[in-house]
Parts: C-alpha cells; structure tokens; sequence
C-alpha cells in the first residue's frame, strides 16, 4: 500500500486527504462535496483511487458508496513522511485543475 501512496499524482493526494476524514461510507456527490471541485474532475480522480485500491466500493441500496481502506487511511493519518515526502503541503483548490 505504501507504494501506492508514494505514486500518487498531487490531486490524487489532495483527495485521499479529504476522504481520510470521513469517518463512514460516502457517494461520489459527497467527494465532490466535500473537495468542491467539478463533478468531473472529482469523479475521475475517485475512479483513479479506487483503481489504484486505495478505496473500495461499498454497495449501498441508494447506489455504489466507497470507502478509504482502513490501512491506507492509518497510513496517511499516522506516517505523514509517506505522505507529504513528493508534494509538500499542497492546497485542495490548487490540484483541483
């Protein structure tokens, strides 16, 4: 899982750091809530996560909901180093594109 992390493109972060912090299940209209960025440009970088298994789909009876695995999450939380060792401290807004 470190890997993954270490690969991921700075509005891939942006995003993963917004999502650590939800503390249940979310849809992709609550990702684009919770960034505030275009509705395209969120879903794609949700899909690319979820590509990368960072998160996982979660089936809901009101549609596809995901979730942050729990390591990844513990990863980003707790081991800052992984995390902010290629961006440095990069604003949501700036990666939104």
């Amino acid at each position: 899982m470190e890997p993954a992390i270490r690969r991921l493109t700075e509005r891939q972060r942006a995003l993963l750091e917004v999502l650590v912090d939800e503390p249940r299940d979310w849809s992709g209209e609550d990702a684009v809530v919770r960034s505030g960025w275009a509705l395209q440009t969120c879903l794609a970088t949700v899909h690319e996560l979820l590509s990368r298994g960072l998160i996982r789909s979660v089936p809901a009876r009101d549609g596809v909901r995901f979730t942050v695995l729990n390591l990844c999450r513990r990863l980003v939380r707790e081991e800052p180093g992984l995390w902010l060792a290629q961006a440095g401290d990069v604003p949501l807004l700036a990666v939104a594109g």
